[in-house]
């Protein structure tokens, strides 16, 4: 369990975050998204001791980090701090001896597993400075996980356009899942919209909002909202519309419908009800066009 209690962080007499409270349960998968400057960043940085001096408590499994921090923690930061005439071979096995967590010949061999696992074993003896930004967050993945972290921390991992980096990456943090307490820092949901289990939204050093993902899909009230485009018996659709329990705010104009569903339960259960309010459209005679949910994504609903 990570325990945010009213955490006021200043660096440099600016505020980055503003009496910050939130809890995360062992093995959940946390998105933090914001803007630039939101202090999304902040939060990995604090939970993983990069960041040392801040009011208020942050307590891992009950225990004050600032006293104490027994659980380990792995980091893959935003921005690249290395030294580029050191070999990928040599980086990790410099890790590894601080880590401590394997002898010699363990360390070699996890090392080769793998670059073998991210198809890279070619890249073992080449600098770091040779090598480019999405083969480094690989290389730096095997280096958090020679310590057998149990969180690890995401800052910004999905960029560019690479789509085979993105795939890849995303589904080797898959195999992670309920195996560890994952946690990213993002300014979309790209690419890990499916595989988070919560959302925090930070404004400017503010927590706008920490909860369930479909809790905080449904304040944003974004995630379930659909569009229906209609052909004709416009008027008998909107009837069936305002009769579903499941569905509210309902607008419409000329041929046009838009719709929320409300449901307490996953998304598996919310598509379900989306399947079944088409079909009872058609149903009852509704000559239905277009029926789509809206592409509004959190990152449109705050400045900053």
């Amino acid at each position: 369990m990570i325990e945010f209690k009213k955490v006021k962080l200043n660096i440099n007499n600016i505020d980055i975050l503003s009496d910050i409270s939130f809890s995360i349960a062992d093995k959940k998968t946390v998105c933090f998204l914001g803007n630039k400057s939101s202090g999304k960043t902040a939060i990995l940085k604090l939970i993983s001791g990069i960041y040392k001096s801040f009011e208020g408590e942050i307590l891992i499994d009950g225990i004050d980090i600032k006293k104490e921090h027994k659980l380990k923690v792995g980091i893959l930061n935003d921005r690249i701090e290395i030294d580029n005439d050191i070999s990928v071979y040599d980086y990790l096995s410099f890790y590894g001896n601080i880590y401590h967590t394997k002898d010699k010949n363990e360390l070699d061999t996890f090392i080769d597993d793998k670059l073998s696992e991210f198809s890279l074993m070619s890249y073992k003896h080449t600098f770091l400075g040779q090598i480019d930004k999405e083969t480094y967050k690989f290389i730096d993945l095997i280096r958090v996980l020679i310590d057998d972290p149990d969180i690890i921390l995401f800052d910004n991992i999905f960029f560019g356009d690479n789509v085979e980096y993105h795939e890849r990456m995303y589904n080797y943090i898959k195999t992670m899942l309920k195996k560890k307490t994952i946690i990213f820092a993002s300014r979309n949901t790209n690419f890990i919209e499916d595989i988070c289990d919560y959302y925090g939204i930070l404004d400017r050093g503010h927590l706008v909002i920490f909860d369930k993902k479909n809790e905080v899909h449904r304040y944003a009230d974004i995630a379930n909202k659909i569009e229906v485009e209609i052909i004709s018996n416009v008027d008998s659709a909107v009837n069936i519309l305002k009769n579903n329990k499941s569905v509210v705010d309902i607008s419409y104009s000329d041929n046009n419908i838009t719709f929320s569903i409300v449901s307490s339960e996953d998304d598996k259960h919310i598509k379900s009800i989306e399947s079944s309010i088409l079909k009872e459209l058609i149903d009852n005679g509704v000559k239905v066009y277009s029926y789509r949910k809206q592409q509004v994504r959190f990152e449109q609903l705050f400045s900053g």
